[in-house]
């Protein structure tokens, strides 16, 4: 499997970022009730100079949903919980670049040493890489695992568990809407009729943008990263000096 490493000695860049979307910037309002999580060797910062260099098609993150396996609830659940399924989704970098930064996303979380799970948790889970001169165009074979998450989502909308803060088990998010006042359900009832009229073609596009001097901490990872890896200070110096009075 290809995974994230040094440089190559040959790579240089411009001013370029590819942002990894959130799911809501891709027509899927839902990534706080599945867990986000980051690939492997791929860590909440640019920390490690050795492996912030991303492949393409190496693995960046994962969303992982679950559902209830039936849509009503068991009798015996005061005793033993329903049953789920789960399904996982990869997402892979559409291009070669170099890791500056990790932008958030919603997701499940949890506090260590415990068992209760909160929805609608913001973490650093989507990379943003430095695109290199001369890098093909980014590859669109994540827009159709975007499209994949957005009808499995939709098919499950009503068994998504829900946890209410006030209880110590999820229950169904059909369940817990019933239970709402008018504007708490008509909130979800939204992202219902978003995922039932997403159009797949309207999200073919990653977002690619210079970096600006309002970029503080991207300008601040840059900095870091020429510090303490001696082979990206030429590499990087550009950015350095465009940049210089931002940080």
């Amino acid at each position: 499997m290809t995974k994230a490493g040094a440089v190559p000695e040959s790579i240089t860049f411009g001013f370029r970022v590819l942002e990894i979307p959130t799911l809501d910037e891709m027509g899927i309002p839902m990534a706080g009730l599945g867990f986000c999580r980051l690939a492997e060797g791929i860590g909440e910062y640019a920390s490690d100079p050795a492996s912030c260099w991303i492949p393409r098609g190496a693995p960046l993150l994962s969303y992982l949903f679950r559902f209830y396996t039936s849509e009503t609830r068991s009798r015996f659940s005061l005793f033993v919980q329903d049953k789920t399924w789960s399904q996982s989704f990869e997402i892979r970098s559409p291009i070669s670049g170099l890791l500056l930064m990790n932008r958030q996303e919603a997701t499940v979380g949890g506090i260590p040493g415990m068992s209760l799970q909160y929805e609608w948790c913001e973490e650093r889970r989507l990379p943003v890489l430095l695109v290199p001169n001369d890098e093909a165009p980014a590859d669109t074979s994540a827009f159709y695992v975007y499209d994949e998450i957005a009808d499995v989502v939709r098919r499950q909308f009503d068994l998504l568990p829900y946890r209410d803060r006030s209880r110590t088990s999820p229950e169904r998010l059909r369940d817990w809407l019933t239970g709402l006042g008018s504007e708490s359900a008509k909130y979800y009832e939204e992202r219902r009729r978003t995922l039932q009229s997403r159009n797949r073609d309207s999200f073919r596009q990653f977002r690619v943008r210079d970096i600006t001097k309002a970029d503080f901490e991207l300008i601040r990872s840059v900095q870091d990263l020429r510090g303490r890896d001696v082979r990206l200070r030429d590499k990087l110096v550009h950015l350095a000096r465009q940049f210089s009075e931002s940080v």
